[in-house]
């Protein structure tokens, strides 16, 4: 689960003193210590619905897209609020000019791991 602590890392670097993503990034670092399955479950699944636009690095999709349908339909009230008040963040610091072609690299290469760690998981538990 070192990839989604790196997520959460990357999250707090952007936005040191931001109390909210503190609270997300909290409450995200003890599921992956009290249950990291849940987070290769929950993370990868929605990853997977996107597996398409992934493989084809197509940063638009994803950029432009909502998600609203998706995430509502996927989690609760309070998790919902995190997520609308954390995406339209990460687009805005995705094309933000503070943010280099390098780190960009390194948090899509982040999302590429998870996804393949999502299939790993996927392939493991229909071998047991």
């Amino acid at each position: 689960m070192q990839i989604a602590r790196r997520l959460v890392g990357a999250l707090r670097k952007w936005f040191p003193h931001d109390p909210t993503v503190d609270r997300a990034a909290k409450r995200l670092s003890l599921a992956i210590q009290e249950r990291p399955e849940l987070i290769i479950e929950t993370i990868g699944g929605y990853l997977w619905k996107y597996r398409e636009q992934i493989s084809d690095e197509d940063e638009a999709f994803f950029l432009e897209n909502s998600y609203d349908a998706e995430i509502r339909e996927a989690v609760n009230q309070e998790k919902l609020d995190y997520v609308q008040y954390l995406m339209p963040r990460v687009k805005g610091l995705w094309v933000s000019p503070e943010v280099s072609n390098e780190d960009r690299d390194v948090y899509r290469q982040y999302v590429l791991d998870m996804f393949d760690l999502y299939i790993d998981y996927l392939e493991q538990s229909h071998v047991s």
